[in-house]
């Protein structure tokens, strides 16, 4: 790999435990930049769980994480917060990062929006021309709903400034990155910047060669168990889920399925959901599991590996073109999925994996296709495990890495 032995900065605030993808994808890249030769740092939040600190080879860093807010005014708050997250942000990029890994290393950011573009050109801006690193900033969140119109025109008028910054001040220095086409024509209209397409690296801890193994067996007299990973959320179709389950029981169709559903509720804005799980609870086993805790990356693994379809229900106005870590480490496991119609997973799905797509909002119709997938599973199955060598192909740790240092 050309400049292999180059420094590479990870820097995510929002690391500091297992829940969600960020430590995922941390480990994932960095690992794979220490196998390929590459002087591998990882800045992470100052509350970084002992165990992933040292898994992760990470340094206890920063204080505030990617969705804190510091402004939460009702009116003002997507006024006023942005320039007060940018600063702080700033403040802590110059005490963590100091000089930097110098102009021949690569600065990593995995997680930002537009509350910390200005930030970093600070950053950068302080540094000596001749020091400065190539600075690479992945951008997977959408402007299309962060809210009302008021917070969209907000938003976008902080990345616009944000990008037009990077450019006067770092020019060729900055590479703004996305894992979505849907984003990157997104991102396109916010900036004259280059946006690329790269890998996505978190595709999982189930090996190739420890598929089959995991792979339960299609058995007439086994249920069918559908997986729904991550913690409880609305845009990721939590209340759906349950409308759906509750619609299947009462038609007496649960015979022969079991739901396994990860359920603990992870922020306070989330508090509604705990009537949809207490609904799900009444149900109760065998038809209905509910795993109400974050799970090590060993249990994740074991209960995807253990799935015969994954479950993903998401909300389209939130992940028309968002990317999904749980879809990605579904189709590089050889899970059938079924996902929202009309979204960069569906989309995927016409290239790579095997799943069916429902109408979004609509839990009758999730429902339906639920039933579908398990009527017709063992086609399902032979399809996803036949198509993920692809997926493999284009996702993988090796192939994000290769995207960030194998440039000149």
């Amino acid at each position: 790999m050309n400049g292999a032995a180059r420094a590479l900065w990870i820097v995510d605030p929002s690391v500091r435990d297992e829940l969600g993808h960020y430590a995922a994808y941390a480990r994932a890249v960095a690992e794979a930049g220490r196998a390929a030769g590459a002087s591998v740092r990882v800045f992470a939040h100052r509350d970084l769980a002992p165990r992933l600190a040292e898994t992760l080879g990470a340094e206890r860093t920063f204080r505030y994480d990617f969705w804190h807010r510091f402004v939460a005014l009702p009116k003002l708050g997507a006024l006023v917060d942005p320039p007060v997250a940018n600063f702080v942000m700033w403040r802590e990029l110059r005490r963590a990062l100091g000089r930097g890994p110098g102009a021949d290393g690569v600065v990593f950011a995995p997680t930002i929006d537009h509350r910390q573009l200005l930030a970093w050109a600070a950053w950068m801006r302080g540094l000596p021309p001749a020091e400065r690193p190539t600075l690479c900033l992945l951008l997977r969140y959408t402007f299309v709903d962060v809210g009302a119109a008021r917070r969209v025109a907000s938003a976008a008028a902080w990345a616009r400034l944000g990008f037009a910054t990077l450019k006067q001040v770092v020019g060729g220095r900055v590479r703004l990155l996305t894992d979505s086409a849907r984003l990157a024509a997104e991102y396109a209209s916010l900036t004259t910047l280059p946006v690329e397409v790269v890998p996505i690296p978190h595709i999982g801890d189930i090996a190739a060669s420890s598929v089959p193994q995991m792979q339960p067996a299609l058995r007439a007299d086994r249920a069918v168990r559908f997986v729904s990973l991550g913690d409880a959320r609305s845009e990721k179709g939590f209340a759906l889920l349950a409308d759906a389950i509750r619609l299947l029981d009462a038609a007496g169709k649960l015979t022969g399925i079991e739901f396994v559903i990860q359920s603990h509720i992870a922020s306070p804005v989330y508090a509604a959901l705990a009537t949809p799980r207490a609904e799900l609870s009444r149900i109760g086993a065998p038809a209905v599991r509910l795993v109400d805790k974050v799970l090590s990356r060993e249990e994740y693994a074991e209960l995807l590996g253990g799935a015969d379809v994954v479950l993903l229900p998401y909300a389209r106005r939130v992940y028309f073109a968002r990317t999904s870590g749980p879809f990605t480490e579904a189709l590089a496991a050889g899970k059938p999925v079924v996902v929202t119609a009309d979204t960069w997973m569906s989309e995927e799905l016409e290239r790579h994996g095997a799943g069916l797509t429902f109408h979004d909002g609509d839990a009758a119709d999730l429902a339906g296709t639920i039933l579908r997938a398990k009527e017709g599973l063992a086609e399902l199955s032979q399809a996803a495990r036949a198509r993920r060598g692809a997926w493999l192909r284009r996702h993988s740790p090796a192939a994000m890495v290769l995207a960030l240092l194998g440039r000149s």
